[in-house]
C-alpha cells in the first residue's frame, strides 16, 4: 500500500485519470485506439505508466485490454495512491466515488463526507447514509442532475439495485449500462439502446406508443439485430451516460443583458449502431 511507502511521481493528468476511475468510470479504448475515460482521450503513455505502477488493473484479467468490453479499472493501489496524493497536496480528503450500486446502502455518512459537503452547501437528507451523499456529492461534481422516477423504473425494469434514491441521472444510466454488460444480457442491452435511440427521435415526447424498452415493438426490432456482431461491438463501446441523449444539445440563456450559449454532448450519432437502430426506428415505426 502507498501509505507506507513513498508514493511514484504522476503528472496532474495521471492523478485526473486516477480520480475519474475512482467514481466508477472505465478507461478503454475507443473506436481508433485512443485511451478514453468519459468524454476525454488521453496518450497510450497515460495507461501504461498508471498500469506499471499498479495503480490501474484490467476490468477483466483474462482478456486483452482493447477487447470491446474490457479496460482499466483503479486498483487497491490505485485508491491508497490516490487519498496519500490528496492529504500530501493539503486537500481535503474525499470520500471515494463508488458506483452507486456497489455502494454500501446502510452505513451512515461519514464526517469526512459530511465536511465534504459543506463546500457545495446542499441540504443533507436526514439520517443520509454513506451511499445517499456519495450520490449527491457526484451530481454536485459532475453537475449531473437528479434520476426522475420514470429513471429509476427503467433501471428496475432490467433488475438494477439502487442503494440511494439520490443517484442522479448519469449515474443511473451507467448503473444500467455496467448491468446490461454481459454476454449473457445482449438482448436486454440491445432494447435498451434501441429505445434510447427511439426516445431521441421523438424528441422527449411522452405521449407515443412505446414507454418501455420491454415494448413488442422494441423487441421486434432487437431481434433482427441481435446476430449483427458489428452492431453489437459498436453498442458496448458506449458509456451509460451517453445513453442519455445523442447528438448535442445547445443551450441559450441571457444574463445581464448579455446572451449567452453552452453545448452539451451526448452519444455519438455516427456509430453503425446508431444508424442502423435510428434507419429502422424511422422506417417501421415514425
Amino acid at each position: 500500500m502507498y501509505s507506507t511507502k513513498k508514493p511514484p511521481k504522476v503528472s496532474r493528468v495521471m492523478v485526473g485519470v486516477l480520480d475519474e476511475l475512482s467514481k466508477g468510470m472505465i478507461l478503454y479504448y475507443d473506436h481508433i485506439n485512443r485511451p478514453t475515460v468519459g468524454m476525454r482521450h488521453f496518450g497510450e503513455s497515460t495507461p501504461k505508466k498508471l498500469s506499471e505502477l499498479g495503480l490501474i488493473e484490467k476490468r477483466s484479467p483474462s482478456k486483452n485490454i482493447k477487447y470491446v468490453r474490457n479496460g482499466y479499472v483503479i486498483s487497491k493501489d490505485g485508491l491508497s495512491f490516490l487519498e496519500q496524493y490528496r492529504d500530501n497536496n493539503g486537500k481535503q480528503k474525499k470520500e471515494t466515488s463508488l458506483p452507486p450500486s456497489k455502494a454500501n446502502d446502510s452505513s451512515p455518512a461519514t464526517q469526512s463526507q459530511l465536511d465534504y459537503a459543506k463546500k457545495y452547501n446542499f441540504k443533507i437528507p436526514q439520517n443520509a447514509t454513506s451511499a445517499d451523499l456519495s450520490c449527491l456529492l457526484t451530481i454536485a461534481e459532475r453537475r449531473d442532475k437528479p434520476s426522475t422516477e420514470r429513471d429509476k423504473e427503467f433501471a428496475r425494469i432490467f433488475g438494477v439495485k439502487l442503494n440511494s434514491q439520490y443517484i442522479g441521472k448519469k449515474g443511473l444510466f451507467n448503473c444500467i449500462k455496467w448491468e446490461l454488460d454481459d454476454p449473457s444480457r445482449d438482448m436486454d442491452l440491445l432494447c435498451w439502446f434501441i429505445f434510447r435511440v427511439y426516445r431521441g427521435l421523438v424528441e422527449g415526447n411522452i405521449n407515443v406508443p412505446i414507454k418501455t424498452p420491454k415494448d413488442q415493438a422494441i423487441k421486434s426490432i432487437a431481434e433482427q439485430f441481435i446476430e449483427n456482431d458489428k452492431i453489437m461491438r459498436s453498442i458496448y463501446k458506449y458509456e451509460g451516460m451517453d445513453l442519455i441523449f445523442f447528438g448535442t444539445y445547445i443551450y441559450n440563456w441571457t444574463y445581464e443583458g448579455e446572451d449567452w450559449e453552452k453545448t452539451y454532448y451526448g452519444g455519438s450519432k455516427a456509430t453503425t449502431a446508431y444508424k442502423e437502430v435510428s434507419l429502422s426506428l424511422r422506417i417501421q415505426m415514425l
